[in-house]
Order: C-alpha cells, then structure tokens, then sequence
C-alpha cells in the first residue's frame, strides 16, 4: 500500500492497510501516494517497452527466446519487469492484467503530472507513443505484454512461443 496523508490518519487506517496489502509506505502529505504511483508505472511502463524490444532484437538476430530469457534474468539487464512481461511474451499469455488502455491512461497522468512541475520526461513520453502504436494496432484490451507485438511488426519477426502458459 501506497499512502500519503496525515501520520496520525495513517496510524489509524493501519490495520485496513495491512488487511488490503503486505506492506504500508507511508511516503509523505496527501498526494504523495499518487505521486509515488505515478513514478511506479512509469518505470513499468518503460521497462516493458524495453523487455519488447530486446526480445525482438535477440529474436531477429538469432538468439533462442528461452535462452534469452534464461540468461537476462541472472545477469545485469533483468528488473521485476523482466520477470513480469518476458514470460507472458514468450508463452503468447496476453490476458489482460494491466491492459494497454490503462497503461497509456496512467502514461497521460504522469505526463501531465511532469509538465505541472517542470520536469521533463524523454522516456515516458517516448514510451507513451509506443503504447499508442499498440493502440493503434488494436490491443487496447491486451496484456501491456502485446506492447511485443509493435516491435515484431516493426522488425518483421515474431517472438515464437516456448513457455507454457503460466510460466
């Protein structure tokens, strides 16, 4: 749980926060919680547009897909978005967990957000437009995991299937 707000009103809500979730962040004043939201996805969302495109360049160049992964996810490039999204690419699983509608809703949040402080953002705007090739493609109700599929019709290779759903 991500919160912000009042100490004393967090000390309050703590046994409902602990009851919705494993671990409370009290980050500072209200609308701080948003804001540390804000940041979380964006790095997702980042993350998830690079996981695409490095199984699409190790794809096209040769690489086995589960060697890729295998190999990513013990060495320095690996992130919990490494692990969230390379198995759902590489079992085909685009089921909606976070679909790509959302992402690119929380995208214009954090977008909007950075402009109001002055702080500019190169990859999450960059990323953004990506999502919105996804969407322009028609995988709005998809996986942001489908974000795979861009890159794929951009390099004209397709990331074949080698984990079972689930993996």
């Amino acid at each position: 749980m991500i919160v912000g707000g009042d100490a004393a009103v967090i000390d309050k809500c703590r046994d409902l926060f602990d009851v919705m979730g494993r671990q409370t962040f009290h980050v500072g004043p209200l609308g701080s919680g948003l804001a540390m939201k804000l940041v979380n996805n964006m790095l997702v969302q980042v993350n998830t547009v690079a996981v695409a495109e490095a199984l699409v360049l190790g794809v096209k160049a040769g690489l086995d897909p589960q060697t890729i992964y295998d190999v990513v996810r013990v060495s320095t490039g690996t992130s919990a978005a490494w692990e969230l999204r390379a198995p759902r690419i590489l079992s085909g699983d685009y089921a909606p967990g976070g679909t790509i509608d959302i992402s690119y809703k929380d995208q214009e949040l954090e977008t909007a957000f950075a402009k109001r402080l002055g702080v500019p953002l190169l990859l999450a705007n960059l990323t953004q437009q990506v999502y919105q090739m996804a969407r322009a493609q028609g995988l709005n109700k998809l996986d942001g995991s489908a974000i795979v599929k861009v890159f794929e019709k951009l390099a004209g290779v397709t990331v074949p299937t080698v984990l079972e759903k689930g993996s």
